[in-house]
């Protein structure tokens, strides 16, 4: 595992990206950091890949950044919290399902 500065272009350059799949749990916390980490998102996934990102609501405008990531990326599926076992462990929890847009869908 190693650092990733999000908006970084030396650490993105620094990991081989792109990737086929980007997992990243917890990461929409502060409002300021909503662009760099879409960028960063755009930065590490494939043009067929997909991201899983998994968030728990918190009230930090997280519709703000879905606004901004749904103008680069397309959500293929959430799965909420009712779609969740009930043996899982953290509860409103949301997992988005996305993609890259493609040239003629932006």
């Amino acid at each position: 595992a190693k650092a990733l500065e999000w908006g970084s272009q030396a650490h993105m350059s620094a990991l081989h990206a792109p990737f086929d799949l980007v997992v990243a749990s917890d990461c929409i916390y502060k409002q300021d950091l909503f662009s760099p980490l879409i960028e960063t998102l755009l930065a590490a996934v494939s043009e067929e890949g997909v991201v899983v990102l998994a968030h728990k609501p918190r009230g930090l405008k997280e519709e703000k950044f879905f606004h901004k990531l749904k103008q680069k990326f397309v959500i293929l599926k959430v799965v909420g919290p009712d779609d969740l076992e009930a043996s899982f462990l953290q509860s409103n929890v949301y997992i988005h399902l996305c993609r890259r847009k493609q040239a003629s869908e932006l």
